[in-house]
């Protein structure tokens, strides 16, 4: 997964990504939704981290391509 480096399943919105990252874009790429980083924007994404930051993991998101 180019988001968060575990197993891709499939190319998900112009992405190479897992299920869990497809399913959160999915989720939260509408706008409906605003995050906040408690960290310096730049939190690492990784499977076991995935889920500490939304707004990291969302901004990822768009880096790769989504």
């Amino acid at each position: 997964c180019k988001v968060c480096g575990d197993f891709a399943s499939g190319n998900y919105f112009g992405a190479l990504v897992c299920i869990p990252c497809k399913t959160f874009y999915l989720r939260y790429s509408h706008g409906r939704f605003t995050f906040e980083c408690k960290g310096n924007q730049n939190c690492e994404i990784t499977v076991t981290t995935r889920i500490q930051c939304k707004y990291c993991r969302f901004m990822k998101c768009k880096a790769v391509g989504m």
